[in-house]
């Protein structure tokens, strides 16, 4: 009997140090619950996989978010729809881009969605949103050994595994770093996650975009030419003519027809299409939510032959149609095709057409808000600081830029060979009128310097006179304040050397003096 009392007295001892260890931390050094989980490895001297950063850094951000409407799926979804642009159109609605990657797999897609659904209470709408060139509904983003779905299912969205995410959790990495690299002896602690520009970017842009980041398929920009610039990017490639890339592409990622699958709950063969659907849309129900499936727009090239025989997304349209048909629910925003230069690659809408592809997306929900609950989201915050600073040197969300040069100290870059703009992104103040500075190293007396212009969404900045301010020259703007106001602050910059205001499109001109202006920054700041 003592022995049996000891026994047990040890153990009350043990969960009584645990629990008070646990407490103490929870109190002296809290992190929030998004941080308490296994998702990321910190293995020693080894970066974290990009996408799994990706979805660290969403969770991050916007775990504790209030949205109406959330938007879920794989990249095409993450490089195609910036949230301030598509909450323009919601009527005091708020719109939370939470899309990653493909390798998350419709199950990582859903086990997101769910987190933020229950999480929140606020979300009245659902949208699944996937690329048709490889990203619909099959097996291989199901059951795949590198889909990222079970993870995210037991980190981020299972009951039972949430009782095991005690506060000490949060301090894995500060645990790790302390114990692999000797407390910052060996590494930086608090480094970025992965040593990727796209990851960078996307680490700053997602708060102010709403969960946009822009696609790095081509590390400057693209030129005309879908097929062209594919070849020229990948070398084993360029043997291929047009229809040899298309047939090389299907084998990668394509399916003959709309894959099906023996489904042992309704004995019967289904699509994986109706399969996974019915998946969200019980989930939707759970919340009193309308469940929107968004397909990507595609390259018009996929209407040829060489597509056709493995990417049947004239098959995918019909079947996300008749399912809408049988449930009142659902909503589809179908396939449309585009021209072949508006993407990076076939399943990516390229940077400068994000804000058309984001006005698509708008105007579509626009037409279900009757049919829509009342909205209990909270709009995302637009923290902007007073002055917003892209300092060139580091990974500011641009486009059409070269990398980094230096001269002596300073860091710049240019605008790249054969372009004359080039974009840049940010969000500001939207209750002030905004002046634009261009911090530039270039002498006063370089023609360059002449034509100098800047657009917002198309609408030209009106040029003031130019400063100097220690070795730096400024070219000033003031920012048409319709235009910073028009997406809450969430503006796309256009910058030119030849006086332009909106994109021109993507043809390299080797005549363009794009190249000799060197800039060091970009400012925004309330005007004087």
């Amino acid at each position: 009997m003592n022995s049996s009392i000891s026994h047990f007295s040890w153990i009350g001892l043990a969960v009584a140090g645990f629990v008070a260890i646990e407490a103490s931390i929870a109190w002296w050094v809290p992190r929030p619950e998004s941080q308490r989980n296994n998702f990321l490895e910190y293995a020693f001297a080894k970066s974290e996989m990009v996408q799994r950063a990706f979805v660290s850094e969403k969770v991050l951000r916007f775990d504790d978010s209030k949205p109406d409407i959330i938007q879920v799926g794989d990249s095409s979804g993450l490089h195609a729809v910036q949230s301030p642009i598509v909450e323009s159109y919601l009527g005091g609605r708020s719109f939370l881009n939470l899309s990653v990657a493909s390798n998350l797999g419709y199950p990582g897609y859903l086990a997101l969605a769910r987190r933020m659904m229950e999480r929140s209470g606020s979300v009245k709408v659902l949208v699944l949103y996937f690329t048709p060139g490889g990203g619909a509904p099959r097996e291989a983003l199901l059951t795949a050994r590198d889909i990222m779905g079970p993870d995210l299912q037991r980190e981020f969205a299972s009951p039972f595994n949430r009782l095991f995410h005690v506060p000490s959790l949060g301090l894995r990495r500060e645990v790790t770093d302390h114990i692999y690299y000797l407390n910052g002896r060996l590494n930086v602690p608090g480094r970025p996650l992965v040593a990727n520009a796209g990851y960078q970017m996307l680490r700053d842009i997602i708060g102010p975009s709403g969960g946009w980041a822009r696609e790095t398929d081509i590390p400057d920009d693209h030129i005309a030419g879908l097929f062209q610039m594919i070849r020229r990017n990948e070398p084993s490639l360029a043997h291929y003519d047009d229809d040899g890339l298309a047939r090389y592409y299907g084998t990668v990622a394509g399916v003959a027809g709309v894959p099906t699958l023996f489904d042992w709950k309704t004995l019967s063969r289904r699509t994986y299409i109706d399969v996974v659907l019915d998946q969200y849309l019980e989930l939707a129900r759970e919340h009193g939510a309308r469940l929107v499936v968004a397909a990507n727009p595609m390259p018009e090239s996929f209407q040829r032959e060489a597509f056709r025989n493995t990417f049947d997304t004239a098959g995918i349209a019909r079947e996300l149609d008749a399912y809408a048909q049988r449930h009142s629910d659902v909503s589809i925003l179908n396939i449309d095709y585009w021209p072949d230069r508006k993407f990076s690659v076939f399943s990516h809408v390229g940077t400068p057409y994000a804000v058309e592809s984001s006005h698509r997306v708008g105007r579509f929900l626009a037409d279900l808000l009757p049919k829509l609950p009342p909205a209990t989201g909270t709009p995302l915050p637009n923290d902007a600081p007073e002055q917003v600073s892209l300092d060139m040197a580091a990974f500011p969300t641009v486009y059409g830029f070269s990398d980094v040069e230096q001269a002596g100290e300073r860091r710049f870059r240019r605008i790249r060979q054969g372009r004359s703009e080039a974009l840049a992104f940010a969000r500001v103040d939207p209750g002030a009128p905004q002046e634009l500075r261009i911090a530039v190293i270039n002498k006063a007396t370089d023609d360059v310097l002449k034509n100098v212009s800047v657009g917002i969404y198309g609408v030209p900045a009106t040029r003031l006179p130019d400063i100097e301010e220690g070795e730096s020259r400024y070219l000033r703007f003031a920012l048409p304040p319709q235009e910073t106001r028009r997406f809450d602050g969430w503006i796309e910059v256009l910058l030119s050397t030849r006086g332009k205001a909106a994109w021109p499109g993507d043809e390299l001109d080797a005549t363009a003096n794009g190249p000799e202006l060197m800039v060091t920054r970009i400012e925004m700041r309330p005007a004087a």
